[in-house]
């Protein structure tokens, strides 16, 4: 997260902060992170190019989702989240060829600050899905979101938001996953701000956006 107190902005405070990072990280690959609109601008001039659009989507508290029998047609009912717990290690392995790096410690952290968020669903052996969560201040972050399917990732989220409906919601999210989108505006979701996902240096193909349901947040990824 990169911020600048605004009695001092236009000093180049921000530029200098940004390049003293990619100094320390463009040497291991692509440096890659999350822009709002306005800090687009920067990151344009230092070489940056855009990846693919993400999007806030904000639902404020809904009481009635506590009613246990809230559903979605489109959810398998057999599919119930279970808690992390124990499994954090699995859900590492489950999350690192989706994510496309290793993010252990985030996730680990994510787990211990707010393990009532903290749910994965298992077919078999094989796990295929699972989300985290933090509390803020103003909002309940759901996210990330991973799943194998679109249908995984909605009886996820169901259960989270069962778990704070008396709280305002936020879930940041990949704009072209249509079906996903219109899914949260069912769920009384509406669009709060855009975030750009850009890079800088040569992008190998890593990860699979398309099972990323929800990102951590722009300034966790």
């Amino acid at each position: 997260m990169l911020l600048v107190d605004p009695a001092y902005r236009r000093r180049g405070i921000g530029t200098a902060l940004l390049k003293a990072a990619i100094d320390r990280v463009e040497n291991v690959g692509a440096v890659r992170l999350d822009a709002t609109p306005t800090g687009k601008k920067l990151y344009d001039t230092l070489g940056f190019r855009e990846e693919y659009r993400l999007a806030r989507w904000q639902r404020m508290a809904a009481p009635h989702l506590r009613e246990p029998n809230i559903q979605c047609q489109k959810v398998d009912r057999q599919t119930a989240p279970d808690s992390v717990r124990d499994i954090s290690r699995e859900i590492v392995r489950f999350d690192s060829p989706i994510f496309g790096a290793e993010r252990g410690k985030i996730l680990n952290t994510l787990l211990q600050n707010a393990p009532q968020y903290a749910h994965y669903v298992q077919r078999g052996a094989q796990i295929v899905g699972y989300c985290m969560g933090r509390s803020g201040s103003n909002f309940e972050q759901i996210g990330p979101i991973v799943a194998q399917e679109s249908e995984v990732a909605q009886a996820l989220i169901l259960s989270e938001l069962q778990r704070c409906a008396d709280r305002n919601v936020i879930v940041d999210v990949l704009v072209n996953q249509k079906d996903w989108v219109a899914f949260l505006r069912d769920l009384g979701f509406g669009e709060q701000r855009p975030f750009i996902r850009m890079y800088r240096g040569e992008l190998r193909p890593s990860g699979q956006p398309e099972k990323q349901f929800a990102i951590a947040g722009p300034e966790i990824g």
